[in-house]
């Protein structure tokens, strides 16, 4: 017979079995020297890891709820808009960018990002955006 606390401790073992995985999860995630966002159909942030201040000077909190356009110098923001409206009309669909984005000290900086549009998946139901700084590579082709 099920009685309440039987369920309640239940529902704990269970919560204990996932817990180990999910403290892993979130320390790969904050200790990535990458960044992972998630950014919302209209373009804004809804998560931004912990590693995006090492590469763009912003603390997640700056970010949140922001659109991901105010990042882009305006001469790049055409091709920001059609790389995103291309993602945005298939779902699953992955691309990598290279691209430069504003850091807080206003300099520029140049990411390589990878964009996956997760919209259609209702777990999840947002583009997943990995990038990272990739302006010392640049600096040496040039």
């Amino acid at each position: 017979m099920s009685t309440p606390a039987g369920k309640i401790t239940e529902n704990s073992q269970r919560a204990n079995i996932f817990n180990p995985g999910e403290k892993l999860f979130r320390a790969l995630i904050e200790n990535s020297s990458d960044a992972i966002a998630l950014v919302s159909h209209e373009g804004l942030f809804t998560y931004v890891s912990p590693s995006v201040q090492k590469i763009l000077g912003f603390t997640p909190e700056e970010l949140l709820g922001h659109n991901t356009l105010e990042l882009f110098p305006p001469g790049h923001l055409p091709a920001a808009l059609e790389q995103f409206d291309t993602v945005a009309k298939t779902p699953g669909l992955t691309v990598t960018v290279e691209h430069t984005c504003i850091h807080k000290d206003g300099s520029l900086r140049w990411l390589e990002s990878t964009i996956t549009n997760h919209l259609h998946d209702p777990h999840i139901q947002a583009f997943v955006a990995n990038f990272r700084d990739i302006s010392e590579r640049k600096q040496a082709e040039e």
